[in-house]
């Protein structure tokens, strides 16, 4: 088990350019504005910075 990162180690090159991830989108953290569109997010807490794959 210790070597399982070197074992696939490939898997992590694709990550080309990584993002902040919200990573806790729903309705009640989506600001959106009296015509309809989407003025903003709240609440990043659980917030990473990582490959938008995800």
């Amino acid at each position: 088990m210790s070597n399982l990162l070197e074992q696939h180690i490939a898997h992590f090159d694709d990550v080309q350019s990584p993002r902040l991830l919200h990573m806790d989108v729903w309705s009640q953290n989506i600001l959106v504005d009296s015509t309809g569109h989407v003025t903003g997010l709240v609440d990043f807490d659980r917030a990473v910075w990582g490959d938008p794959e995800i």
